[in-house]
């Protein structure tokens, strides 16, 4: 999430031939910030950095933008500063150029594509492939842990029906308790700084355990033992919430009927602590 107070002015501008000068200012709580808050940039096409395509000067008052070697496009110039992210919009018509990689290409009778790797204006991605070993089916409480052995130096994204749980540098490894039951999909990103490297995602389902039956004599005490491991423990008596906390309850039933108990563990030691 970007931090609402951090902005740039203007935080679009548009290139229209490669002699042109852009200039941005960046701002934290509307005070300009100095060269030593800037701390690095990336220029992005989708997920693909395309540095070599401008130069980025860092005054104390100002960023000076001059294009390198920048090809038509849209891109997505993002400064990092001491206090987050900061995105500025790159319009690159190039309108006003003498010639464009298409007129040049159509000359020389090749392609569009051929035209920039003769040029060097391709970069290559590295993809990495991961695979997310995932059991199909889980229990409402159970754990999942993952671990993937990678490097440390990497950033790792890890989200739950699109939910963040987990992210940060060499964050390969991975623990979530199921809380419900339900569908669940798993997924993991690995980056290098905003480029992002590989992606992979699982999916699982949720279900709760089936009721265990007990016959007991009317009034003759009952002993139940919930597992172990959690903060909390709640113990219903056909939806009634009885005192005990602890995991384990001892129940007398005054009637000949059929009763439903359910215990209720939240707060597990290990696992997602909402669960």
């Amino acid at each position: 999430m970007r931090n609402p107070d951090l902005y740039a002015n203007p935080d679009e501008i548009t290139i229209h031939d490669l002699n042109q000068e852009s200039i941005v200012k960046i701002f934290y709580k509307n005070q300009l910030l100095k060269k030593e808050h800037i701390k690095n940039w990336s220029f992005l096409a989708g997920e693909n950095k395309y540095n070599h395509m401008i130069h980025l000067q860092v005054l104390d008052d100002k960023i000076i933008i001059t294009p390198a070697l920048l090809e038509t496009g849209t891109y997505d110039l993002v400064i990092e500063t001491t206090f987050g992210k900061c995105l500025i919009a790159v319009y690159a018509p190039l309108d006003k150029l003498p010639d464009t990689l298409e007129n040049r290409a159509q000359k020389e009778g090749i392609s569009v594509e051929e035209l920039k790797k003769r040029l060097g204006l391709v970069s290559p991605v590295h993809k990495i492939d991961i695979h997310l070993e995932v059991p199909p089916l889980h229990y409402e409480g159970q754990t999942l842990e993952i671990n993937l052995e990678r490097s440390p130096d990497l950033l790792y994204v890890w989200r739950v029906n699109n939910q963040v749980i987990k992210q940060g540098e060499g964050e390969s490894s991975f623990v979530f308790t199921f809380p419900e039951p339900g569908n669940y999909t798993i997924e993991v990103e690995e980056k290098d700084a905003d480029i992002l490297l590989g992606k992979a995602t699982a999916q699982t389902k949720v279900v709760s355990y089936n009721p265990i039956p007990f016959q007991v004599k009317m009034k003759q005490p009952l002993k139940l033992t919930a597992v172990e491991g959690y903060s909390s423990y709640i113990w219903k008596v056909d939806g009634v919430v009885q005192k005990e906390s602890k995991n384990t309850i001892t129940l007398k039933f005054n009637a000949e009927k059929k009763y439903i108990v359910e215990c209720i563990a939240k707060g597990p030691k290990d696992g997602n602590p909402q669960s």
